[in-house]
This record gives C-alpha cells, sequence and structure tokens, in this order.
C-alpha cells in the first residue's frame, strides 16, 4: 500500500520496522533487503523473527528456509 503511493524508500522502510509484529510485513521487508543486497539486516530480520514467532511453526519454519 505504501508503495503504490509512491512513498520515498526511507519512508517505507520506516513503516515496515514499525510493523514488524505483522509477519507478512516482516516477510516483505526481509525480501526488500535482499533485493539491495541487505544481507546482514535480512539475516537479523530472520533471526528476530524466529524468536519473537516462536510458538509458530510454520513461520519459524518459513524463516528458517
Amino acid at each position: 500500500m505504501v508503495e503504490e503511493q509512491n512513498a520515498a524508500e526511507t519512508a517505507i522502510d520506516a513503516f515496515c520496522e514499525e510493523h514488524l509484529e505483522f509477519d507478512q510485513v516482516r516477510k516483505y521487508y526481509i525480501e526488500r533487503c535482499m533485493n539491495r543486497k541487505a544481507y546482514d539486516k535480512a539475516i537479523h530480520l530472520l533471526e528476530e523473527g524466529k524468536q519473537v514467532d516462536k510458538d509458530l511453526r510454520g513461520l519459524v519454519r518459513d524463516y528458517s528456509l
């Protein structure tokens, strides 16, 4: 939604950072990081996601893949 409004890259990143509790936002942000070759940030988000969502096996599996 934010992307469709032609928001600045920093605004999109800020939106993602503020809404990481939603797995779809986290996955989208990880993909953005990977596309920009920000691998350290993507790895951090994946590891954090595994901790935050440790009770949700499906998400932990997704983050592990």
